[in-house]
């Protein structure tokens, strides 16, 4: 069974200047909803309409079908019978006729009848053909006295309407008196079927809850002057009351703020004087003060004296040693006077005690071998177990006995041999059992690990496989290609590859442009953020017009944040969902191509398809069969085609092609210089922050004026 859609026909008379010729044509716009009332945003669907003569099923007159993109609101616009001669030819006075409208959401040519009704309001052509064929010669004679002196104002006019409606139909929304008008909540009902559901403030309400207003203050001031309140000198009066206010000329120490706790309490009340160490005060008195340099100090009161003194005291009272006495040493002895002489401790002990030791270990081996258990290696089995064994029984020859000493050893070494055989083996068969459980183990882990990426990280169309360090270990996945606009049909999209650029598109043609554009002044994404400029496809160079603030501080970023790219706008091969993606800030940019770990080996230029650019590679980046010359400064070390190129981005490899610029829709530096679109504002300048592909130096981040067009990369966080 065919799904029915429903859409909300709006039809206006086409624009334009009434000269000579009328213009043949008017405009047909429809809201897209599908059968639950939700409207089908951003998406080509095609339309057939076909005007009928004389009844809802009568022969057509006129036949038109094109595929045609919604927008954001679900709106389509046609110009119908624009350029066609079956329209043109159509006799309006021998009507009635219908329009009758067919859709298919699908883009395809299952086409589903939404509606058949008649055109109330002949187009003004007619009536264009109607005037043309009046002589221009005619004339009137203008007979009002006050006709060609008029001076009156509007608030001199009688019985002047007080409320008037500030809706003025550009859009010619409205096509002819005769279609009826009613408002029931929040739905606006036309005649014919039709209806628009309006955007209302608390279901149609007049007033608007203070909670609901966006960014209101919270703090304000509840004082109202309904007393008329007013002061006069140190006096409030409120109505016929007063009360005095307080305007004391000294204050309270104890209400100072931050006042000093520590004051001394000294006054000079009896007007002291100090000369040398006395203190006069009053009529002769005084007092000598404790001396500033004094002669005799108490070690108890001495602060920071040292702990540990020497105990020696020259009782002999000898001042520098002198060697009156005539000292000599000889080994331990000091000899001194006459045949006097002090047997002195001795500087190297010749003999020590080790119970005399101190810190001694405590943990010794006890073995000596003083029963000489070990003497050779050809020593007797038995003679090694004996003790006091006099080693008469030697081995001479154990792999081939020549007597009962070998065969026995031989018999007791092979019998060892085997049963340490046997071990071996068990333990390596434990090991490779011990091997094929680790490598199970590790295939689940893996298992287990790629399930839980894949939920940490689900798979997003348009998204390559390399994952790039922004800082802090955080880390992005970049688009499959630069990004693109249509602005025709008003839709974004990632280039087919990532060498493909638009050089021959990029003249734009306003928002009637047909071609893929890949351009932008900075924060072009469409949504109109309080700036002059918003659009993808504007063509201005005057910087200021693309500021997001009116100093030029604006980045893409919180309540500006909308101005990025990725995240005002469903891209329709990245995913078609909004905030999935985002411009990269100068400072992740410059990470990617300089501070990450191994970054001057990650980057290099480079021709791929004939496109110049830049490659950058991951963060793991292992390197494949296609060779690569990194850090070279000119586009002509790597050259690739599109096989040799499939074989890098599945390897996770970024190319970003060297674009140019557009300044109003003349190109530069095309297939030169690259310039990307950082997500940083430079503040004060009307300037942004670009990441620049260079040749000699490979890559640098510089200013660029707000309204030059230059590429965009978008990114995924990972």
């Amino acid at each position: 069974m065919k799904k029915f859609y429903f859409i909300a026909l709006i039809m206006t008379l086409a624009a334009g200047i009434l000269q000579a010729q009328a213009p043949k044509g008017f405009n047909y716009q429809a809201v897209v909803r599908n059968s639950s009332g939700q409207i089908i945003s951003n998406k080509e669907v095609n339309v057939r309409l076909n005007i009928l003569k004389g009844t809802e099923t009568g022969p057509s007159v006129y036949a038109y079908s094109n595929h045609v993109a919604t927008n954001q609101n679900g709106v389509i616009t046609i110009v119908v019978g624009e350029n066609s001669a079956d329209y043109a030819a159509i006799n309006w006075a021998n009507g009635p006729y219908f329009l009758q409208s067919e859709i298919d959401v699908n883009n395809g040519n299952d086409f589903a009848l939404v509606t058949t009704q008649k055109i109330l309001s002949v187009p003004y052509a007619e009536y264009a053909s109607v005037a043309n064929s009046i002589s221009t010669s005619f004339t009137y004679d203008e007979k009002d006295p006050k006709f060609g002196e008029w001076g009156y104002l509007y608030d001199s006019l009688v019985n002047v309407p007080t409320r008037l409606s500030q809706f003025i139909n550009d859009l010619n929304y409205l096509t002819a008196g005769d279609i009826q008008l009613s408002i029931n909540g929040d739905t606006l009902s036309i005649s014919g079927g039709n209806y628009v559901i309006l955007p209302h403030l608390g279901n149609g309400s007049t007033s608007i809850p203070w909670d609901s207003v966006i960014g209101h203050p919270t703090n304000l001031s509840e004082f109202y002057n309904d007393l008329n309140f007013s002061v006069s000198g140190d006096t409030l009066f409120m109505g016929d009351k007063y009360v005095t206010i307080n305007r004391a000329t000294s204050i309270p120490w104890d209400s100072v703020i931050g006042r000093p706790t520590y004051i001394s309490q000294f006054l000079n009340d009896l007007n002291f004087t100090i000369s040398g160490d006395t203190l006069f005060y009053g009529t002769g008195k005084y007092v000598i003060l404790p001396q500033n340099g004094l002669t005799t100090v108490d070690w108890s009161n001495v602060i920071n004296r040292p702990q540990y003194l020497s105990q020696f005291t020259n009782d002999l009272g000898l001042s520098d040693f002198v060697n009156d006495l005539n000292f000599t040493i000889s080994g331990d002895t000091l000899f001194y006077g006459n045949n006097k002489y002090v047997i002195l401790p001795q500087n190297a002990l010749t003999t020590i005690d080790w119970s005399n030791i101190t810190n001694k270990p405590t943990s010794l081996s006890q073995f000596y071998n003083d029963m000489n258990f070990l003497t050779s290696e050809n020593q007797g089995l038995a003679d090694v177990l004996a003790v006091n064994n006099n080693a008469g029984n030697r081995i001479t020859g154990l792999s081939t006995p020549v007597n009962n000493y070998d065969a026995v050893n031989k018999r007791y070494a092979d019998s060892t041999a085997a049963s340490l055989n046997g071990l071996i083996d068990s333990l390596y068969s434990i090991i490779d059992s011990l091997s094929n459980k680790l490598a199970e183990s590790q295939s689940l882990n893996d298992s287990l690990n790629n399930t839980v990426d894949s939920l940490v990280h689900p798979a997003t169309p348009g998204l390559l496989p390399g994952k790039f360090s922004i800082g802090g270990n955080r880390k992005v996945q970049f688009s499959k290609g630069n990004l693109q606009y249509k602005p025709k049909i008003k839709v974004f999209r990632f280039a087919e590859n990532q060498y493909s650029i638009g050089v021959n598109t990029n003249v734009v043609n306003g928002s009637d442009c047909t071609d893929w554009i890949d351009l932008f002044p900075y924060g072009t994404s469409g949504w109109a953020g309080g700036r002059t400029r918003f659009m993808p496809y504007e063509t201005s160079t005057l910087p200021q017009e693309f500021a997001l603030t009116n100093d030029g501080d604006g980045s893409l970023s919180g309540f500006n944040a909308n101005g990025d790219w990725g995240i005002y706008n469903p891209i329709i091969n990245g995913g078609n969902q909004m905030a999935t993606w985002r411009t990269l800030t100068d400072v992740e940019w410059n990470n990617i191509l300089n501070n990450r770990p191994n970054a001057a080996n990650l980057k290099t230029l480079a021709t791929v398809s004939g496109q110049k650019g830049m490659i950058l590679l991951p963060d793991d980046w292992e390197g494949t069969t296609v060779g690569m010359t990194m850090q070279a400064a000119v586009y002509t070390t790597n050259v690739y085609d599109s096989n040799d190129w499939e074989i890098l981005e599945a390897a996770g490899a970024v190319f970003l092609p060297s674009a140019g610029y557009r300044n109003g829709i003349i190109l530069n530096d095309i297939s030169s210089i690259g310039y990307y679109w950082s997500s940083t504002a430079i503040p004060g300048q009307d300037q942004g922050s670009t990441m620049q592909i260079v040749v000699g130096i490979g890559s640098t981040s510089g200013p660029t004026d707000l309204h030059r067009g230059c590429s965009v990369r978008l990114v995924r966080d990972y």
